[in-house]
């Protein structure tokens, strides 16, 4: 799957076990550098949504050079992913 946020497609990519350069076991990753984000695999679907949104809203971030904090990163994306859920007509 590809993801356009801006000018930049990211490529999302679903992987078991995925963790960072320590061993730490993550749930979701992006490489901006790369234009990759990294979605572990061995999650269950709405899960999986979440953490998407979640490295979406890195993205966003990113390319706007908001400098939002990673609580404010995980704020906004359980509240786009309650919306959502919550109104079907915005799907």
């Amino acid at each position: 799957m590809k993801l356009k946020v801006g000018a930049i497609y990211y490529e999302v990519e679903e992987t078991e076990g995925l963790c960072d350069t320590d061993g730490t076991k993550l749930n979701g990753v992006i490489d901006t550098d790369k234009c990759v984000i990294g979605i572990d695999a061995g999650m269950n679907e709405s899960k999986k949504r979440l953490e998407l949104w979640h490295e979406t809203v890195h993205a966003i971030d990113v390319f706007f050079a908001i400098k939002l904090t990673e609580k404010q990163v995980a704020y906004l994306a359980k509240g786009i992913c309650m919306v959502l859920e919550d109104n079907e007509e915005l799907r």
